[in-house]
């Protein structure tokens, strides 16, 4: 693990904080999870973000801790085809995302004076798929981005404004990933 990760993860413990199972972290409302992956790795960002700031924030579903932080947000988004719906997913999955990080930076990186340069921070969305998992998650990737590029890795649009010492606060990546090829691609990681 990242030297500066490693802090975070020594605060996380320190705070209470326990890696949870991703299939419990990926239950939707009613309780069925997306994804079946019932290793215990990463924390419940969701449970994190809670506990700190007293209210109910918009933010990603878990956050994985290696050489780079990964922030995971489990979305389902099949067969949601209304263009209203479409917009609401886009802009709800905009928020999580920078929600996440400002949380992040308002108390981790301040609190434990944490290096932002020494590690990536990478937002993985993963997506339900169905009897065509590659070809539905594209679909799916093609409707929510309504033409436009906010999902590409390459145009990063989750830049927030610059900090007090001139840092900027980004994603370095953004990777898409369906529900059947999460546990192969996790174990890559």
């Amino acid at each position: 693990m990242n030297s500066e990760l490693a802090k975070l993860d020594s605060a996380l413990i320190s705070l209470g904080f326990v890696h949870k199972q991703y299939n419990i972290m990926s239950k939707n409302r009613t309780g069925n999870p997306l994804v079946t992956d019932s290793r215990c790795e990463a924390y419940d960002y969701d449970e994190i973000t809670k506990s700190i700031y007293q209210v109910n924030p918009h933010s990603v579903d878990a956050i994985l801790l290696k050489d780079d932080m990964f922030f995971i947000e489990f979305k389902r988004v099949v067969n949601r085809t209304n263009p209203l719906e479409q917009k609401n997913i886009k802009q709800d999955l905009q928020l999580k995302l920078s929600e996440s990080l400002i949380l992040f930076y308002k108390y981790f990186v301040k609190k434990y004076r944490i290096n932002l340069k020494k590690f990536k921070k990478i937002a993985i969305i993963v997506v339900d798929s169905v009897q065509s998992p590659i070809s539905a998650t594209s679909g799916v990737l093609a409707r929510l981005s309504g033409g436009g590029v906010w999902l590409s890795s390459s145009n990063l649009i989750y830049h927030i404004a610059p900090t007090k010492n001139g840092e900027h606060l980004f994603f370095d990546d953004l990777l898409m990933w369906n529900d059947l090829n999460f546990s192969i691609q996790i174990s890559q990681l």
